[in-house]
């Protein structure tokens, strides 16, 4: 609770209280169809433990079932459990240096074209919305730009998943769904591939892998190595070295984009990362 406002605080919430306070109001603003939305909460947590599965240095490389999540005890209602990242021990590092000097230490070296962050208010009591993180609008608009890309031209994302709900928001939040009609798409998207090797998300017709070697979800959340282990997951997967769970795509793996939040999205930094410059 450190990472939030000190109101909050000292009022007894708790971490998980707070995105619980933001998933009952998307629960409340875009309905819950027949349970058809917290049924698509828990196809996240699915897909990315499906994700993790082949994924060798991934903390809970076992799958699970939509009923798991759902029969999982409550941690802050309507939180479950199995909605949940863990709090895990890891590490991650990667070599940052500039273009010119990077093919003095690899043939295929992965530039950052995009590099964003945002600050907003720390307080969700103090914000104009509880299911939107403007942040994420932000960074993810401006890294882009920088980079002069799209979200379009994006084929692999990163996301802060520390709950599944705040998967759901930043795919909104990025313009890949219209606000509010996220769940149906990713409702329709993981029917439609479950099984799959990876199980995208068709955003606009295109499809989106989000979380490709489990997420905080699954592959787990060290929290202070967390951004830069979804770099690493980007970085091998763009040069082909990810192993059992490298992503297969139709095409060239070529744009890849990572998302990292503090708190309920009071910051918010977005890295854009390619393998060819323009």
């Amino acid at each position: 609770m450190f990472a939030a406002d000190s109101h909050e605080f000292y009022a007894g919430n708790t971490f998980p209280g707070l995105y619980a306070s933001m998933m009952t109001r998307y629960l409340h603003d875009y309905g819950d169809q027949n349970g058809k939305c917290r049924e698509t909460l828990a196809q996240i947590a699915c897909k990315n433990h499906h994700h993790a599965l082949s994924n060798q240095y991934a903390q809970f490389r076992r799958a699970i079932t939509i009923d798991d999540v759902l029969n999982s005890p409550k941690v802050a209602d309507p939180i479950r459990l199995l909605h949940c990242s863990p709090i895990s021990d890891g590490a991650a590092a990667i070599i940052l240096t500039r273009p010119e000097l990077a093919r003095r230490y690899t043939d295929t070296p992965i530039y950052i074209v995009g590099s964003q962050q945002a600050t907003n208010d720390i307080s969700l009591y103090s914000r104009n919305s509880l299911t939107e993180i403007t942040t994420t609008t932000i960074t993810v608009k401006n890294a882009l730009n920088e980079a002069n890309l799209t979200m379009d031209n994006v084929q692999l994302v990163e996301v802060h998943d520390c709950f599944t709900i705040e998967e759901l928001l930043f795919l909104e939040d990025s313009g890949c769904f219209k606000k509010g009609k996220g769940w149906e798409s990713i409702h329709e998207s993981y029917s439609s591939f479950k099984g799959a090797k990876h199980i995208p998300f068709l955003c606009k017709g295109k499809e989106l892998i989000v979380n490709s070697g489990g997420g905080l979800k699954a592959d787990g959340h060290p929290v202070g190595a967390t951004g830069i282990r979804q770099i690493v997951e980007c970085f091998t997967q763009l040069v082909g070295k990810a192993g059992d769970h490298q992503v297969e795509l139709d095409g060239e793996l070529n744009t890849a984009l990572t998302h990292n939040i503090g708190g309920t999205g009071a910051i918010a930094n977005v890295h854009v990362l390619t393998k060819h410059l323009r």
